[in-house]
């Protein structure tokens, strides 16, 4: 009898990897599509970023070549595994540790939760950017230094990376890696300057744009394949959640294990509250995760849904990751995802035992149904938009304090740091960086040796020199019997009636930066509060994705005239609702006569407006180059822009506010606008 060829592939890689087949593989017998793409280049030392859709095996398709071919080492080596989350860590730990036992080898956690002792000893070090960069410069050692023999890096969840500040840390945390590793090989601390890395991301929408930014000699390996998507009522009929859901679970002859995602933390609170009212004494479990919320309670909640069957979480992006907490029965969305990537993360999240997923879509207006729909058929033909995100220079400044940092010295040479700096980022988009540090006495240059000023130096001791996660302050609340920390980063006004994690709280008092509170005994007036930091998403890929769905080409604006109104739908989501906004202020008396609002899906234009007016088809982004200058914090916190970048020299933070605008781009896309009166479309959208 014929064997088929990927049964024949199977025997083959399995033969290939005699030791990590029998520790990773052998309660599966099978590889999957992804694993048989990937096993083969990563054994031959490739560098790969490796694209597929959540639950499809990139773990371990990874990390058995890796171990594979370094098991046999006389050497010491470490992989080094980096991942966005603590609890990811967590996860990976759990699940790694008896394929490793198995193979007599080591893994160990370095987070901030974890400073596992075994680190130097460890095979594979498990860690966090931070921790990373904490490693980087604390990894001293009598054998010269912990990452000395460090043979690959494993980037997991790298979409999750990509784009953001933490994602550029790593940037350059990879190139200062290579160099240590450069320096341990002259040294004699290590037998090879060689680093293998590899990615691990869901499915991008550049694929070489993340592999360019990370991994610049490796190759896209994307393995294409969707789940089936049962939607439990149609995605266009908007729902009200709590209702929905209740009736679903009364209409269900057993309880399920169910995952609601929402998109702000406050509605995680008062969701999780109003059903765990609604459903008490119902036997199930009501639990609350989002990234406010104390590491004991996010944990907690974990493990709770590991082990029961009857329960329904609600999250924010903080359980899109492959944090085991079961297998879930019903995933809900809360109005839509902040973009398709997100929405194929958060319906990957459920039932992994079978290739579909039963998905109930909420929202109590027509507007987001309609996004809704769309987001969905974008996901299900593989479309995911075409943005691309603007620059984060402001980690350039936090990477340079952390690289001086790592000398033994205590300092730097100019030309080295200079080095550093044109190397992670050719072209000198960040000349005078350093000037201006100095200038800020950030940064002291003592005769051409560059040392850290004194606000860095009162910094030394703590995690934030390692971090460009802002602290966007607010109160910690804490339990006032106990002392246990229940949340972080609430901005509080007056009031007693506090909601968070689902429970209700009752607030006794502050002192200094905490908010005291007990269990509520009865009911009090909601207080005014809210999560400190900006919640507001970016909804670009959700107008990218609508004019997807309805088929409308990117230069044709549709024009709909209602009552003594104009809608003009330009569907370019935040970035172009900025810049017309912008444009309209250029324009002065003439703009502000017709426009009456802006928001990232349409304009609306008081009376009726046929033509495109003269202030949006004479621009360009040479004449927007001042306004920007002139609005450059406005437009900082408009883009969620770091208040780092107050410290970078004033043309970078200029460049990367036109960067994260699109100003080229969205110019030429406004100018060639046409507006077309006769484009037929749906009104619900109003």
């Amino acid at each position: 009898m014929a064997i088929d060829a990927e049964l024949q592939l199977d025997r083959q890689l399995a033969a290939a990897m005699p030791r990590a087949w029998s520790a990773f593989f052998s309660g599966f017998g099978r590889l999957t599509t992804v694993q048989r793409a990937a096993i083969p280049k990563i054994i031959k030392g490739q560098d790969i970023l490796l694209c597929s859709a959540t639950a499809s095996g990139k773990t371990e398709a990874v990390c058995a070549p890796l171990i594979e071919r370094n098991i046999d080492r006389t050497t010491p080596w470490k992989i080094l595994y980096v991942t966005p989350t603590r609890a990811l860590v967590n996860d990976l730990y759990a699940r790694l540790a008896n394929p490793l036992r198995e193979l007599g080898l080591l893994v160990a956690r370095r987070t901030g939760d974890h400073h596992d002792m075994s680190c130097e000893r460890a095979q594979i070090i498990l860690t966090t950017p931070e921790s990373f960069d904490s490693l980087m410069c604390r990894g001293k050692n009598a054998a010269g230094h912990i990452l000395a023999d460090t043979v690959a890096v494993v980037l997991d969840e790298i979409h999750l990376l990509y784009g953001s500040a933490r994602g550029e840390q790593v940037r350059w945390l990879l190139q200062r890696l290579r160099k240590l590793k450069k320096q341990a090989f002259a040294k004699g601390w290590c037998r090879s300057e060689h680093l293998q890395v590899v990615g691990l991301s869901a499915t991008v929408n550049h694929p070489e744009l993340v592999r360019d930014d990370f991994i610049p000699n490796g190759q896209p390996v994307v393995v294409s394949g969707k789940r089936d998507i049962e939607c439990i009522y149609p995605p266009e009929q908007p729902r009200e959640l709590v209702d929905t859901l209740l009736s679903y679970i009364a209409q269900r002859p057993e309880k399920e294990k169910i995952l609601v995602f929402c998109n702000a933390r406050k509605y995680v609170d008062n969701l999780a509250y109003s059903m765990g009212e609604a459903l008490q004494g119902s036997g199930y479990e009501i639990l609350a995760h989002h990234g406010s919320l104390s590491q004991h309670i996010r944990e907690q909640a974990e493990e709770t849904a590991r082990q029961s069957d009857a329960v329904i979480i609600f999250a924010t992006s903080t359980l899109e990751l492959g944090i085991d907490i079961g297998d879930i029965d019903l995933v809900v969305l809360d109005g839509p995802a902040p973009n398709v990537s997100d929405l194929l993360q958060r319906i990957g999240r459920g039932n992994r035992r079978t290739n579909q997923t039963r998905v109930l879509f909420c929202t109590d207006n027509e507007q987001d149904a309609l996004i809704n729909t769309a987001m969905l058929a974008a996901a299900q033909n593989g479309f995911l938009g075409d943005q691309v995100p603007g620059p984060n220079y402001a980690v350039a400044r936090q990477q340079v304090v952390s690289y001086i940092f790592q000398s033994p010295k205590g300092y730097r040479s100019l030309e080295k740091v200079q080095a550093l700096i044109d190397e992670c980022l050719p072209g000198q988009p960040l000349q005078g960086l350093l000037d201006t540090l100095i200038t800020e006495a950030e940064l002291v240059n003592d005769h051409g040796r560059i040392k850290l000023g004194r606000y860095w130096l009162d910094r030394m001791d703590t995690g934030f020199i390692h971090s460009n996660i802002e602290d966007k302050g607010g109160y910690q609340v804490v339990d006032a019997t106990t002392g246990e920390r229940i949340a972080s980063g609430v901005e509080y006004r007056q009031g007693k009636g506090l909601k968070t994690g689902g429970k209700r709280l009752q607030v006794q008092g502050i002192e200094g930066n905490r908010l005291l509170v007990t269990k509520q005994r009865k009911p009090q007036e909601e207080a005014s509060w809210r999560y400190a930091g900006y919640e507001g998403p970016d909804n670009s890929n959700q107008a990218q994705a609508l004019r997807y769905y309805l088929g409308i080409p990117d230069e044709v604006w549709p024009v709909i005239h209602m009552e003594d109104e104009t809608y003009v739908f330009h569907l370019g989501g935040r970035q172009r609702q900025i810049l017309i906004d912008m444009l309209a202020k250029k324009a002065g008396m003439e703009a502000a006569a017709q426009v009456a609002t802006i928001n990232g899906m349409f304009v609306v234009l008081k009376g009726i407006v046929n033509e495109k007016p003269a202030w949006l088809s004479d621009c360009s982004a040479a004449a927007l180059h001042q306004d920007i200058t002139e609005k450059l914090g406005s437009l900082e916190y408009k883009l969620g822009r770091p208040a780092a970048n107050k410290k970078l020299p004033l043309k970078a933070r200029i460049d990367e506010i036109k960067g994260w605008l699109g100003v080229e781009r969205e110019v030429d896309l406004i100018d060639r606008s046409s507006w077309i009166t006769s484009f037929s479309l749906d009104l619900r959208y109003r």
